[in-house]
């Protein structure tokens, strides 16, 4: 019996001891906390339109389809191209440089968010378009005007206002035409000219 009972007495020692090393005795695990990156919640920033402070014909470049509509009295009709840029057109007489009471198409066109982003007409006669008038006015108005030869054959006569590029583009033995283009958008499209723009008129202003 007593050889018995100290056997059961080696056994409950032995577990005892099992379950103070391995703290798995009736005993819960404890909890450690891990660090977890989890995904932050981004806010997306509302776009900020930008107007231009330079009007073009009573229309500024940032309006949407319906402030230019409405700029030129409404009447006129919104239309995709073959590339879906957004467009109207109109008949005005008597453009800036124009033969008088001449009519010519002037051409509001938009951006990809539907934002008036240049304002165009062009001249297929050159005698119907007076660019030494031209560059005398704007050159007057805005400082010494920046050339730069596109293609050969076509140059840019280029100045800049209030958010606006103010550009004549005139191709020999071809057209001749007036755009006023939102700063950013040729910024965008035409990033070479706007940094030679931008090397040009420093170097008029010194």
């Amino acid at each position: 019996m007593g050889k018995i009972f100290k056997a059961c007495i080696s056994i409950v020692l032995a577990a005892v001891t099992f379950c103070v090393l391995f703290a798995s005795c009736g005993e819960p695990e404890q909890y450690t906390p891990v660090s977890v990156t989890t995904t932050e919640t981004t806010t997306v920033a509302p776009d900020v339109i930008k107007y231009s402070d330079y009007e073009v014909f009573g229309a500024k470049m940032g309006m949407s389809i319906e402030e230019a509509e409405q700029s030129v009295g409404g009447g006129v009709q919104t239309v995709s191209n073959d590339t879906g840029t957004l467009f109207f057109a109109l008949w005005r007489k008597n453009l800036p440089f124009t033969v008088e009471n001449e009519d010519t198409l002037l051409y509001y066109i938009f951006d990809g968010r539907g934002r008036l982003c240049e304002i165009q007409y062009a001249i297929t006669n050159k005698e119907h378009f007076s660019l030494s008038n031209a560059l005398k006015f704007y050159d007057g108005q805005y400082g010494k005007h920046v050339e730069y030869e596109a293609s050969r054959g076509k140059m840019n006569y280029i100045w800049y206002k209030g958010g606006v590029y103010i550009l004549i583009t005139d191709i020999e033995g071809g057209e001749t035409a007036m755009s006023f283009v939102a700063e950013d958008y040729f910024n965008q499209l035409n990033p070479e000219e706007a940094g030679r723009y931008a090397e040009l008129q420093q170097q008029n202003a010194q």
